[in-house]
């Protein structure tokens, strides 16, 4: 029931075909419904939950696992698939398959043209830039500076992300630099970025 289900969600025009007959008094009972489920069956809920003991609450549990689980690997790349697509092409900058005319498209779009703002200022009119991706999957921004930047700039990534997903992206990306320890800090570098990823670390300061 869950693997069907997943697949009614992952379709756009199902999931909006769904969204115009369900009554919207009905949608949150149905997404708590759904929240009960995904935690049932993956011990990881989307609700936010107040911890009075903080990170100690979830030492022992499935949570505390976050990113570093199979599934979430298989996802990346999924996703390092498409933004390699990007690097290798000319069409607008929407890694996640947008369409440019939908909502999620224009901020898809936006968010990347954000990024390219940013690499030109760290860029400085250098020929290398340092980039550190605090949370960057198994490098998927790359390819976006790749596609963003002039070909003669040298970008030398560096990437820290959990235990899983750094093996991983060792093995797909052997010429960039992939961290899942503090090791990263002992250099400095000319951009830092961090993708929601502040709030996944215990001692994030």
């Amino acid at each position: 029931m869950l693997k069907i289900f997943r697949k009614v969600h992952q379709s756009l025009p199902t999931k909006k075909l769904l969204k115009s007959l369900i009554p919207p008094v009905v949608l949150p009972w149905l997404q708590a419904a759904q929240n009960k489920l995904r935690y049932l069956f993956t011990g990881v809920s989307h609700n936010n939950e107040y911890l009075p003991k903080g990170w100690d609450s979830l030492m022992g549990t499935k949570a505390a696992l976050g990113w570093n689980v199979g599934q979430v690997v298989e996802h990346n790349k999924r996703m390092w698939i498409k933004f390699q697509t990007i690097w290798e092409g000319t069409g607008p900058m929407v890694p996640h398959g947008e369409h440019l005319k939908t909502i999620d498209g224009v901020i898809d779009h936006n968010r990347m043209m954000i990024f390219a703002y940013s690499l030109t200022l760290a860029l400085g009119g250098s020929s290398s830039l340092s980039i550190l991706d605090w949370g960057g999957g198994l490098g998927q921004s790359y390819f976006v500076a790749k596609a963003l930047l002039p070909e003669n700039v040298e970008i030398d990534y560096h990437c820290k992300e959990t235990r899983d997903l750094v093996e991983c992206g060792r093995e797909l990306m052997p010429n960039q630099h992939f961290f899942d320890d503090e090791s990263c800090f002992q250099r400095t570098y000319y951009m830092v970025m961090a993708n929601a990823s502040l709030y996944y670390s215990r001692c994030w300061e």
